[in-house]
Order: C-alpha cells, then sequence, then structure tokens
C-alpha cells in the first residue's frame, strides 16, 4: 500500500516525441470511462493520422472535424517496438491546418478483462500505476459498485499522481483517511467509545457552513471546462453563505445531485469542527462514540498525531442534517449530431435552452422546437424558454447548416 504523502511526483506522461514523425508536440494523454456524452482533444501526427491516447479504446464512436461530426474515419491501433498499444483514428481525407479532430467513446480498459475501467477505484489503481506505485482501496471500491457510481475523466497535464486523486476522491464526495477512502458524511452505526476532554476546542467557521451550493461538473477535455452545473438552496436556512464546489470526474446529473445533497446538507445542519488531546492511539478514519462535557455522540476522526502516550485529534461531529433542500438551477452540456452544443437551465417549471456553435458562440436566430411543439427562435444570446416539466424530451434544431432530425435531452 501506498501512503498519500508518497504520490507528489507527477503523473509519467510520455510525449509525442517517442512517436518519431509527428506534427505536434504535446503530453500523451490517458482517457478514463464513458465518454460518449463529451469529447476529448486528438494530437495530429499527420493531416490524416491523429493520436487519441497512450492505450486502446474500448470503442470510439464519434470522430469530430472543426467540431462537426464527420463520417470518413476509422479507429487504428498500433503497436510499437516497446509493444506499447496506442490509439489514433485515420481521416480518409487531411484535415484543413486550423482545424482539430475529437472523438467520443468509451475509453481505457483492464487489459486482462476488456472492461471499461469507470469504478473510481479501479482508475485510482491504474493511474498510480502510470507512476509505479500500488494503490487500492477494496472497500471503497465496493462502496462505489453498492452506489453504482462510475466516473469518467482525462489524465493530461503535469499534475502530481496525489493530485489526480484527490479530483476524483472530491468528485464522489470522499475523503482519504488512513488506509482508507470514504463518503463522507456518513452514518456511524457503531464505533468504540472514547473519553475525551471535558471541554472541546470548537473551530466552526464561516467558511464551513452555507445555505446554498454551487457544484460544477463533468470535465470537458476538448473544451477545457465543466460541462455540468447545478444550485441547491438550504430552504430557510439561517446561512447566507454559498459554497463552490467542483466534482470534475462525475458525469451523471443524479450523481451530481446526491453529492451536493450530502455537502449541503451538512453545511447547512448542525455539526462541530473540534480538536482535542486523548490519551491513547487513535487514527485517521477511525469512527468513535465522544463523551465530553459538552457532547456525547459519534465523530469521525479526520487527522490524528500521535506521540505514543496521547493523539493530537481533529474531528467532525454531525449533529443533524439540514433535509430541507431545493434544487434551483440545473444545467447541462449536451452534444448534438452535428456538434452544437447545447446548455440546459430549469428552474421553476421553465427550461432554458442555449444553443451555441462549435466554437462555443450563441447562436442567434436559429429555431428550436421540443416535443415537436411549436418552434422558437432563440435571441441574440442564443437562448429560448419552454414551460415544462423535469424528464427526457426530444429537441430538433433548423437553421441553414443544421442537422434537423430530433435527438434526445434530459431536463432535471
Amino acid at each position: 500500500m501506498t501512503t498519500n504523502s508518497m504520490l507528489f511526483e507527477d503523473v509519467p506522461l510520455a510525449t509525442t516525441e517517442v512517436l518519431g514523425d509527428y506534427q505536434e508536440t504535446g503530453l500523451i494523454a490517458h482517457h478514463y470511462g464513458d465518454l460518449r456524452r463529451s469529447r476529448v482533444r486528438c494530437q495530429r501526427i499527420t493531416g490524416t493520422m491523429w493520436l487519441v491516447s497512450a492505450h486502446p479504446w474500448q470503442a470510439i464512436d464519434f470522430c469530430y472535424l472543426g467540431g462537426v461530426r464527420i463520417q470518413g474515419w476509422s479507429a487504428v491501433r498500433r503497436t510499437d517496438i516497446d509493444k506499447v498499444t496506442r490509439q489514433y483514428v485515420q481521416l480518409n481525407t487531411a484535415a484543413p491546418p486550423n482545424l482539430t479532430v475529437e472523438v467520443s467513446g468509451q475509453a481505457k480498459m483492464n487489459p486482462i478483462s476488456g472492461k471499461l475501467l469507470e469504478n473510481p477505484d479501479e482508475i485510482i489503481e491504474d493511474i498510480a500505476k502510470l507512476g509505479g506505485k500500488t494503490l487500492s482501496f477494496p472497500l471503497f471500491r465496493e462502496a462505489c459498485n453498492q452506489r453504482n457510481l462510475k466516473v469518467a475523466g482525462s489524465v493530461y497535464r503535469a499534475q502530481s499522481i496525489r493530485a489526480y486523486i484527490k479530483e476524483i476522491i472530491d468528485s464522489c464526495g470522499a475523503k482519504w483517511l488512513g488506509d482508507n477512502i470514504v463518503f463522507y458524511p456518513k452514518t456511524i452505526d457503531y464505533a468504540a467509545e472514547i473519553n475525551f476532554p471535558s471541554e472541546l476546542n470548537h473551530t466552526l467557521s464561516l467558511e464551513d457552513v452555507a445555505g446554498t451550493i454551487s457544484l460544477f461538473y463533468g470535465w470537458n477535455h476538448a473544451r477545457d471546462q465543466n460541462g455540468g452545473f447545478l444550485q441547491m438552496e438550504a430552504v430557510g436556512s439561517r446561512y447566507t453563505n454559498k459554497a463552490v464546489y467542483e466534482a470534475k470526474w462525475l458525469r451523471q446529473p443524479k450523481d451530481a445531485e446526491a453529492l451536493a445533497t450530502r455537502l449541503l446538507g451538512k453545511r447547512a445542519g448542525q455539526f462541530i469542527k473540534t480538536t482535542a488531546k486523548v490519551p491513547g492511539v487513535v487514527r485517521a478514519g477511525d469512527d468513535v462514540i465522544l463523551r465530553s462535557r459538552s457532547y456525547q455522540g459519534p465523530m469521525t476522526i479526520l487527522t490524528a498525531q500521535n506521540n505514543g502516550v496521547e493523539t493530537d485529534i481533529t474531528g467532525e461531529v454531525i449533529i443533524s442534517a439540514y433535509t430541507n433542500l431545493r434544487l434551483t438551477r440545473f444545467s447541462a452540456e449536451v452534444l448534438s449530431k452535428r456538434g452544437e452544443r447545447i446548455e440546459v437551465s430549469f428552474s421553476n417549471g421553465q427550461a432554458e435552452l442555449t444553443i451555441l456553435d462549435t466554437q462555443g458562440r450563441a447562436m442567434a436566430g436559429i429555431f428550436v422546437a421540443l416535443d415537436q411543439g411549436t418552434a422558437k427562435k432563440t435571441n441574440d444570446k442564443g437562448s429560448v424558454s419552454f414551460v415544462t416539466s423535469p424528464g427526457e424530451h426530444q429537441i430538433a434544431l433548423s437553421g441553414p447548416g443544421i442537422d434537423p432530425e430530433p435527438f434526445p435531452i434530459y431536463i432535471k
């Protein structure tokens, strides 16, 4: 087991220089999970041959040139003299120098089973392995399986192994405590009792509490930004603070909503942060039943420093979670067949759709129809609104050069 402190070196990504002949210099990425609703940038080797990743993909579904989906291409794998197999796409016609190639699909596989790597712990294990480390958390892996929690993302820039792992852990709403990763806050059903000092040092500050949370999720490698956003409010909370949280590796809106619910439930609820010295040895991640003059109840130890006689600890006591939560804004990136980007925002029974072109510019003056209803024209910001209800709907765009075929869109 490699400890947290041994992972500060960067993930050793190869560069395109190892390929011999190439046109574009850069780090060769590793991509994970289901990326069918997102895209990744490819690197130009020649006008027709583009490098996707340092490993084979389970499947490449679509290829885009300059943001527009194309037909004339094929997925190609090449194995070099060192027996390293990389993923490419080959175009039937050379791409113009000013255009880029992107792909979407299902990315890195387990080399033995061929199964898509999408369990958070499987990806953590693989990223650590890139750096020659052995790291796995079986209990966390099983907890993710029980929640059916799957993530997706990319390792593509100079960043430490630990930083990438922290991105994944944060996206799950978990904490790395001792020898395990745990979803937090959590329910403590049973724990050993421990006698604390008669007085605890409470350290709760305004940075720890919030009445509103803004959650950004679904990192889009091709655009270098998150594609999803939601805002949740603790109705009637005494706190006015606003928390901002990023979950780059989350992809599903339901998972983002569940994460925001857990985070805001704690921040708007009743809890205390405390520091203390306790006799004996306790470890980070331990659950204890705290006994003191000021409080009695369960607590998770977040940090622990032991000198052989006593332990300096910090922990949080979750007294009660706030439950009156309301989703006030929701936005998810949707990719049309041609490549237009649709940002969806839903609030108070009204969905606002903002249509952007392949360069991210507002598409004013095009027509948008929802569920085969009357089409509406977008304003100068590329936006149009419909009164509707949450769920899956059909959307159709019409205008010069736009594919009019309807496609599904999820409104939450």
